[in-house]
């Protein structure tokens, strides 16, 4: 179910299971953060439906299934389009594969987060990134971590 475009800057979740959607906006919503659950439909699709709403934050898998053409990470050939749209990408995976977040990462992700986060830590990490604030720090103790203390993978 994918809410009506609004004139607010609403946070986009982009995942392949319906369940991590639903789940997702409605934590955020009850933290007062205006949140919404795209289908994943197509590439296309997509990116025209993130196209009508503000550009702020989206929440994207690396999997998503077989909703994008090609093997996982396949999340990855929506971070260029995403960003070039004025969306801030956060990665929110289940996905062990370093390679694939570092090349996240790499093409502008601003952080991720693993799935396997108690779900109040990665809601914090998600908040964090829909304030604005820095959710990914290099080198040092931290590592490719998300803010202080929320390890951000496994």
């Amino acid at each position: 179910m994918m809410d009506a475009p609004s004139s607010v800057r609403p946070v986009l979740v982009l995942d392949d299971h319906p369940l991590v959607r639903t789940v997702l906006v409605l934590g955020l919503r009850a933290q007062g953060v205006d949140a919404v659950q795209l289908p994943i439909t197509g590439y296309d699709e997509i990116l025209a439906a993130a196209g009508r709403y503000r550009p702020s934050l989206a929440l994207l898998d690396l999997d998503l299934g077989d909703g994008i053409e090609g093997p996982p990470p396949n999340g990855l050939v929506l971070i260029g389009p995403l960003r070039s749209l004025g969306w801030s990408v956060l990665i929110v995976t289940a996905s062990k594969n370093r390679g694939a977040i570092a090349a996240a990462v790499a093409q502008g992700a601003i952080g991720w987060v693993s799935k396997a986060e108690p779900f109040d830590r990665l809601l914090a990490v998600v908040l964090d990134a829909a304030e604005g604030r820095e959710v990914l720090f290099r080198g040092g103790a931290r590592g490719a971590s998300a803010a202080g203390s929320r390890t951000a993978g496994t």
